[in-house]
């Protein structure tokens, strides 16, 4: 990870609510473990323990009931189905991912440089092809996600791949549980702990909101069945203050084909729609159906047990109670709420001003009140930085939340960053993240301060990087230099927030007086409506659809492209960066 002393946090508190910036990874250390004896008596065996806070060798059963030991850190994933993908995704380990499935095309630059394996037909069966694919790609393990076919688990343990199956989750505990086991297996303790630590204050956000209300009913039709109890769509509902009508269906438990009759006697009074059928043509005489009361949901974020289910949640909630919530967010219901034995969450955002800006030992705070969406500009406080010569003036980030509550911190990360690519000079970098950001910030834009005489060479020859894998790729830049004042004001755009770096670049790869690109949306949330439905065939079957099943269209990811020449920049970027990324 890019460390440094210094840090501005620019919190923006207004009303309702991830990214993080991925980091590089240390070198692990090798330690004697006396309690785990290997190859008999006063051997013992070597554990493994890494700066992201894993040991290894380490062991554990999985669904098949296999015990499945992963005895290096892994540098090569091969995720299988979209949930373990997602998964990779929030605990910033993309990364390492090699190859995914076809319903994780939807997860920001999913298939760049990585293989997207295939299914057989209209199945969740592996093709022969993808089986072979896998092998060649060798990777250190493979996390494959609850609906993948035994049989293709052993397929793949007999051409000598690790393998880990997942559990069926049933509940958001569930989906704790395997966030923290994937950062286990893949060698990213610390940030999937965080992720999930982030994962659970926002749901009891969720459940403050939510506390004593009571229940209004809600439907949700999925494939022509309706999840009832013991699954994490049922939580979705019940937490964020709903009563689940899909209890009714069957035996209320799981997945049950549902009768209509039924559900229009319980007159749902909300209808959760993740396609773009709206209403099911049997329920429009249904309180939901004749006002037209429906909650659309991505159902990337509805269907697989992941991270991005709080999405889904909050979506719900802010329906449902839309004022209870944004006090919850604001910290106006009470002083704190459950926590974990030992633990204590406090809310985030009570004690917000209205408009204030402070800096406390390096650490600038800037806290906003009912600012208006999608973009909020943030002016970073004169005293960050202070030694740099650079000055980093401003950093705007555009979401798709209306009134976002969130808070970006931005660290000076100049003394361990990795060398710009070529021979560009590297003058200042900076490493971010977001806390309390549930929808994904779609652009951020960053504003520099450059004095001339810092700058060897031609000014139109500075550049803004971002990271990109364990290097950095340059942005379209924009300079307008003041002669007056000898200083130049560097501009630049990247779809999301990540670490980025100012240099002088040489080359080609270098800013222009042109102005700045227009905002690209690489992380734009998938719009449920736009979606189309290639439900696999196991997630036909009424009686048991599959939880991963999602009508993304795998080849629709979401991306942008520049210039020619940023491109080939961006190519040769590539090509210099020299490791992997953690």
């Amino acid at each position: 990870m890019i460390r440094h002393a210094t840090r501005v946090v620019l919190a923006l508190v207004v009303v309702c609510s991830m990214a993080a910036t991925p980091a590089l990874a240390a070198t692990p250390r090798a330690t004697e473990d006396p309690r785990a004896l290997a190859g008999g008596p006063g051997v013992a065996q070597t554990t493994t323990e890494t700066a992201n806070g894993c040991t290894f060798p380490f062991s554990k059963t999985d669904a098949t009931g296999t015990e499945v030991t992963v005895d290096d850190p892994p540098e090569r994933v091969v995720t299988l189905g979209a949930s373990a993908a997602q998964t990779m995704w929030e605990i910033d380990a993309r990364g390492k991912v090699e190859a995914v499935t076809p319903f994780a095309g939807y997860l920001e630059n999913a298939t760049d440089d990585r293989a997207l394996l295939t299914y057989e037909g209209f199945t969740q069966r592996l093709s022969d092809d993808s089986v072979d694919r896998i092998v060649e790609i060798d990777p250190d393990v493979v996390i494959a996600a609850n609906i993948i076919d035994d049989a293709d688990v052993a397929t793949l343990r007999d051409r000598g791949v690790t393998v880990y199956k997942f559990r069926t989750a049933t509940d958001i505990e569930s989906i704790y549980q395997k966030t923290r086991l994937t950062g286990r297996l893949t060698d990213e303790c610390r940030s999937a702990n965080r992720r999930t630590a982030e994962l659970f204050s926002q749901v009891q956000t969720i459940r403050q909101a939510t506390e004593g209300v009571d229940a209004k009913r809600v439907f949700v039709p999925a494939f022509g069945t309706t999840p009832g109890r013991n699954t994490f769509i049922d939580e979705i509902v019940t937490v964020a203050g709903g009563e689940n009508l899909g209890r009714l269906a069957g035996d209320g438990v799981g997945y049950n084909t549902y009768e209509t009759e039924r559900i229009v006697a319980a007159d749902p009074e909300w209808i959760v729609d993740t396609s773009s059928a709206s209403v099911p043509g049997g329920l429009v005489t249904t309180t939901a159906g004749a006002n037209g009361q429906t909650i659309a949901l991505n159902p990337n974020y509805v269907f697989q047990p992941a991270p991005r289910i709080v999405l889904s949640m909050v979506e719900v909630v802010r329906t449902l109670y839309p004022e209870r919530y944004r006090q919850a967010r604001l910290g106006t219901l009470a002083d704190e709420v459950a926590a974990p034995p030992g633990e204590t969450w406090e809310v985030p955002y009570r004690d917000a001003d209205p408009l204030d800006g402070t800096v406390e030992d390096d650490t600038a705070y800037l806290r906003v009140q009912n600012g208006d969406a999608p973009r909020t500009q943030f002016p970073v406080p004169d005293g960050f930085a202070a030694n740099s010569t650079v000055r980093l003036t401003e950093v705007a980030v555009d979401t798709r939340e209306p009134n976002p509550i969130f808070t970006v911190t931005v660290e000076n990360a100049t003394a361990d960053a990795p060398a710009l690519p070529g021979d560009a000079t590297m003058l200042a970098a900076y490493e971010t993240d977001t806390e309390d950001l549930y929808m994904f910030a779609t652009n951020a834009t960053y504003t520099l301060d450059v004095p001339l005489t810092s700058v060897p060479g031609d000014p139109s020859a500075l550049t803004v990087y971002r990271q990109s894998g364990d290097g950095w790729a340059p942005l379209e830049t924009t300079v307008r230099v003041n002669e007056t004042t000898q200083r130049a004001t560097v501009t630049a755009s990247a779809d999301r927030l990540t670490a980025f770096a100012v240099g002088v670049a040489g080359g080609d790869a270098r800013g222009t007086a042109q102005a700045a690109p227009e905002p690209m949306s690489a992380y734009a949330t998938p719009d449920p409506a736009g979606s189309t439905a290639d439900t696999p065939a196991s997630a036909a079957d009424p009686a048991a659809p599959s939880v991963e099943a999602t009508p993304a269209d795998a080849s629709a990811t979401p991306g942008a492209v520049g210039t020619p020449v940023v491109a080939l920049a961006a190519l040769l970027a590539a090509a210099l960066v020299v490791g992997r990324r953690r």
